[in-house]
């Protein structure tokens, strides 16, 4: 797992990422280069890079989660519905974090439904795993299980 340690947008409205921590030290980007370009992906709040090297960016304003890969600048949505908000199993209201565990399986912290999701590696549903009062236990809660 890496650690985001900045994310802004630059005057032209790109995304610059700044990692810091991890294993193997950082992967994306170690100047603060722009690595995404897209007027789309607009309210980031968590990002969260895998073995693959796989950016997963949790976009609140738009309410999906992004997929990355590295070698491309062109993110595709892997869950949620781009601007709309629900508590349906497959949209989120306000996601704040991503998680994808070893098996591929993705958790996302949905911030005004009070729930973590679970998607199954590739499922397009998710399955409610914990209802939560405080969104911030997401990160600690994550550590602690076993997935």
């Amino acid at each position: 797992m890496h650690q985001c340690s900045h994310v802004t947008r630059n005057s032209a409205n790109k995304l610059i990422v700044i990692l810091v921590g991890g294993s193997g030290g950082l992967l994306w980007n170690k100047t603060g280069i722009t690595i995404l370009s897209s007027p789309q992906v607009y309210g980031v709040v968590g990002i969260y890079i895998d073995a693959n090297n796989t950016m997963y960016i949790a976009d609140e304003t738009n309410a999906v989660i992004w997929k990355l890969s590295s070698n491309t600048s062109v993110p595709t949505i892997v869950a949620g519905t781009y601007g709309i908000m629900s508590s349906d199993n497959n949209e989120f209201y306000y996601p704040q974090d991503v998680y994808i565990d070893k098996k591929g399986n993705m958790y996302v912290s949905d911030s005004i439904n009070n729930r973590i999701q679970k998607f199954i590696n590739g499922s397009l549903n998710g399955i409610t795993i914990v209802l939560m009062i405080l969104r911030h236990m997401f990160i600690l809660l994550i550590q602690t299980i076993n997935v």
